[in-house]
Formats: C-alpha cells, sequence, structure tokens
C-alpha cells in the first residue's frame, strides 16, 4: 500500500496535518526496514518526507517564536516609555510640591509676623487705655476728696 503524500505537503498544511505525514512515514520507513519486505518506494524517500516536514514544523515555530520576541520588545519598549513619562510626573510632582511647600512657609511667616504686630499693637493700645483708667480714677478719687472736704 503506497502513501499518498499531498502536493500541498508542507507549506499548506496545518501543524496536524504535517505530524500526519510524518508519522505514517515514519511507520512506513520501520515497516520498509524490515527484513523481508517488498518495498515499491525505499525508506530514503519516507525519511526524506519525515525531514521535510520536522523542518516545516521547525520554520512555524521559529517564525512564531520571532513574532512573540518581537511583540515582547514592543511591550518592553511602551512599559519603558510609560516608566520614563511616571518618573517624569513624579519629579515634576515633587518640585510642585517643594515650591507650594516654600510658599506656604513664606505665608506661615508673613501671618505671624503680621499677628505679633497685631498682638503689639493692641497690648500698647490696652497700656495707654490703662493709662487713662489710671488718670480717670485718679481724678474721680480726688473729685471725691475735693467734695467731701466741702
Amino acid at each position: 500500500m503506497k502513501l499518498e503524500i499531498p502536493n500541498t505537503f508542507p507549506d499548506e498544511m496545518s501543524n496536524e496535518e504535517i505530524q500526519n505525514v510524518i508519522s505514517e512515514c515514519a511507520e512506513r520507513v520501520t515497516n520498509v526496514t524490515k527484513p523481508n519486505v517488498n518495498v515499491t518506494l525505499g525508506a530514503n524517500y519516507y525519511v526524506s518526507m519525515i525531514q521535510l516536514g520536522q523542518s516545516e514544523l521547525n520554520n512555524r515555530i521559529q517564525s512564531g517564536l520571532l513574532e512573540l520576541i518581537e511583540k515582547e520588545n514592543k511591550q518592553n519598549r511602551k512599559a519603558t516609555s510609560i516608566n520614563w513619562i511616571l518618573t517624569g510626573l513624579t519629579i515634576l510632582l515633587a518640585l510642585i510640591t517643594l515650591y507650594i511647600g516654600n510658599k506656604s512657609l513664606g505665608f506661615a511667616q508673613s501671618d505671624q509676623e503680621s499677628d505679633e504686630i497685631w498682638q503689639s499693637q493692641q497690648i500698647e493700645l490696652l497700656e495707654k487705655q490703662n493709662q487713662e483708667l489710671i488718670q480717670l480714677n485718679e481724678k474721680l478719687n480726688n473729685q471725691i476728696k475735693t467734695d467731701s472736704i466741702n
């Protein structure tokens, strides 16, 4: 019984179809190399078909691996770009935070100085009013003394 190798072998066949042909060829090689077997095609033919099929499968695997590596490289480039952007944004945010913190300290210091000035003005005003009250009290006491003498 002769094994029919399709004309589409191996380029236009699926991986499974190629593997089936390889298995059939391997079986034929085993049968052909047995003693006392009437052979129409030599074992070399089937070995050649096995090698051709294996070669095609290997090429497909390598092609798939190359595509996978290319995709990984693209993803790595994207990830690297995103990391650089995020690093830049982090540095920018840190600088903005430092600037805002510095301005806040300036406002706090200005507010404290303003508060100290206001407090000293209030103390002066209270001391002045206290002096006026002391003077009024003295006048009232003098008035009371004068009125009681008369």
